[in-house]
């Protein structure tokens, strides 16, 4: 499987408050979503069945189950809608 998330330029992910930066439009044909390990938290070590917090500059941030990471991509089941926004 080929991930188009190798070539993409991303803000430092220790300025922000997700975990990991994901491009919610990266889902494949099971309805995974996939995210690259060098866009995680500085230190995160990731594991199935873990949860993490993901977003992007664009969106909101949502709860995601990390379901199995295979040479460096996160394969996550994005569940939106329960993260609680962080106030500004």
């Amino acid at each position: 499987m080929l991930s188009k998330l190798k070539d993409m330029d991303v803000a430092s992910t220790s300025e922000t408050p997700w975990d990991l930066w994901i491009d919610y439009q990266s889902c494949d044909d099971d309805g995974l979503t996939h995210g690259d390990l060098s866009h995680a938290r500085v230190g995160l070590v990731v594991k199935p069945g873990m949860d993490l917090i993901v977003g992007n500059e664009d969106a909101d941030l949502a709860n995601a189950e990390v379901v199995r990471v295979v040479d460096g991509i996160v394969f996550l089941q994005v569940k939106s809608d329960l993260v609680t926004q962080p106030s500004k």
